[in-house]
């Protein structure tokens, strides 16, 4: 069973807690916080999670660490991540870095040019199929 993606880094914390059948002062002792408290103030949306946490954190929670930092990011330093994404370097998550690898050996790492109208064609089509089995409807 997948755990459900929450759009609120507090409702990730809090859904991931539960989802993972332990107590929260468990897993805020497994992360490395000294005042387990500051783990529910989270939950709750009154504290922030310092960056240097997350790996800890989504460890103990058992939890994909870029899917936890770009939530920290997007909601506690915003202008920083911006930054880092306009400079191209949105980390990507596991799950992202397989289809990058599946695309570039469909395609033997072609250049944007490289392609043909038939294959971005094919490539919308195979997205838009994607996103309607997802209720995105493209």
């Amino acid at each position: 069973m997948k755990m459900p993606k929450p759009t609120l880094l507090k409702d990730f914390i809090a859904d991931a807690v539960e989802w993972s059948g332990r107590s929260i002062e468990e897993i805020a002792a497994d992360a490395g916080f000294r005042e387990t408290g500051i783990l529910r103030e989270v939950t709750r949306g009154t504290a922030r999670i310092a960056p240097a946490k997350v790996p800890e954190l989504a460890r103990a929670l058992g939890v994909n660490s870029l899917v936890l930092m770009r939530l920290v990011m997007e909601e506690d330093y915003p202008e920083v991540w911006d930054t880092i994404r306009d400079c191209g370097h949105e980390p990507l998550t596991l799950t992202e870095v397989d289809l990058v690898n599946r695309f570039r050996d469909a395609t033997g790492e072609a250049f944007d040019d490289d392609f043909d109208e038939v294959e971005m064609e094919l490539i919308d089509a195979v997205f838009a199929q994607i996103a309607r089995r997802r209720g995105l409807g493209h």
